[in-house]
């Protein structure tokens, strides 16, 4: 299954610039993580949420795939991102000449297989959820390409959206109805995915961090921390609170488990990361002196 499903997610990104079998890997390992489950650090295993359709496996591993790719792009095929901040009207315009972000986010889209095409409100969101974390990513762009100097507390607000967390939980939702957009009312829940969101992004500067001064990118809360204090101590800083945020999210989650299905694909999305950043390692880590030659 997971051979044609490659196949297909690479006929698919044909025309994406720079779109690989590493993109495709991302996007199949950590659908696999959502629809069969994962093992979490304890070596407790957490099932998976299923399929209610074939399709949906493909469709998720596709929007996972396109989420790396993108992140991607802003640095290997800048030029063909937009220099502005877009909005949601932009994303009207899917024609061949629209900026990356916008024709790229239009083939997702048409490439899903499994929409039901009623879900109105979940699609809108998602749609939503395009434009925000386009948005993250351009600013985190902004910030490398001109030096500008984030605090801890715009970096924050920013990295929720950066995270991709409340993009692929808008995705998860249009695909299974779960009705995220009448679960977003309530305060507490959103509260959760905001944690969620902030656990994945300090954990990926912590394990990108080396990369990323390499490649001149601002765009870390490592970096931004050690204006202020030693690396060693930013080190503890960060882990201290991403580790506060995981403790939040499961204590959430384990509030609404086992019935709730968007909880548990939440906390298989928390498990999926770790998972994720132990085994791809080599997307994070500072290439060796014979690569860099």
């Amino acid at each position: 299954m997971e051979r044609d499903i490659t196949s297909e997610l690479l006929a698919w990104g044909e025309k994406l610039p720079g779109f690989g079998r590493e993109h495709v890997r991302h996007g199949v390992r950590l659908a696999r993580c959502i629809v069969d489950g994962v093992e979490d650090q304890d070596g407790n295993f957490h099932p998976g949420i299923g399929t209610p359709h074939p399709d949906v496996f493909h469709d998720l591993a596709l929007d996972v795939a396109w989420i790396f790719w993108l992140d991607d792009c802003f640095d290997s095929n800048p030029e063909q991102s937009s220099n502005r901040m877009l909005c949601l009207a932009d994303f009207d315009d899917a024609a061949e000449d629209a900026p990356l972000e916008v024709w790229s986010a239009a083939a997702v889209r048409k490439g899903m297989r499994s929409v039901v095409e009623g879900r109105a409100a979940e699609m809108i969101l998602w749609m939503d959820s395009v434009v925000e974390m386009t948005k993250a990513f351009q600013r985190n762009k902004r910030s490398s390409r001109s030096g500008d100097q984030w605090t801890f507390a715009e970096y924050l607000d920013n990295g929720e959206q950066s995270s991709a967390v409340p993009h692929f939980l808008a995705t998860v939702s249009m695909l299974y109805g779960l009705d995220l957009p009448q679960r977003l009312s309530d305060p507490s829940f959103t509260r959760t995915i905001r944690h969620l969101s902030l656990e994945m992004r300090l954990e990926n500067d912590l394990v990108s961090v080396d990369k990323e001064i390499d490649e001149g990118d601002h765009a870390n809360v490592m970096l931004i921390m050690n204006r202020f204090m030693p690396r060693e101590a930013v080190f503890d800083f960060i882990e201290e609170q991403r580790c506060g945020f995981e403790r939040m999210v499961i204590e959430d989650l384990d509030d609404l488990l086992p019935d709730d299905l968007l909880a548990n694909a939440m906390r298989l999305v928390l498990e999926g990361a770790h998972w994720f950043h132990k085994i791809e390692q080599d997307r994070y880590s500072r290439p060796s002196a014979q690569a860099r030659s």
